[in-house]
């Protein structure tokens, strides 16, 4: 894992492009914690700050055997981070994390 500096705020992650980061380290429960029992300081830091998961997959299903799913906590769901997508390419997933899920577009 690798600091990176965003803002004032410190996070760690495998990687970061730009303002989102990759595989980041999360606060314990972060995907199963009522968004309404978090701490100030975990809303202030993860509120609205989207990031990727890569995940190793079968190549017969994602071509490269790797995909990446984009998350935000931003109330989607009321207990933990919203799924924007998954995608086969970093570029799309960077796209979706930069420009907002699908279905805000819409």
């Amino acid at each position: 894992m690798k600091t990176f500096v965003i803002g004032k705020t410190k996070f760690l992650a495998e990687n970061r492009f730009g303002n989102v980061l990759i595989d980041p380290e999360l606060p314990e429960n972060f995907g199963c914690t009522d968004n309404q029992k978090r701490s100030a300081e975990q809303l202030d830091k993860w509120w609205g700050r989207p990031y990727l998961e890569l995940e190793i997959e079968d190549p017969e299903q994602w071509p490269d055997g790797v995909f990446y799913r984009v998350y935000c906590l931003d109330g989607g769901a009321w207990d933990r981070p919203t799924l924007w997508g998954r995608f086969e390419s970093l570029h799309e997933a960077l796209q979706c994390a930069e420009g907002g899920p699908a279905r805000r577009k819409s």
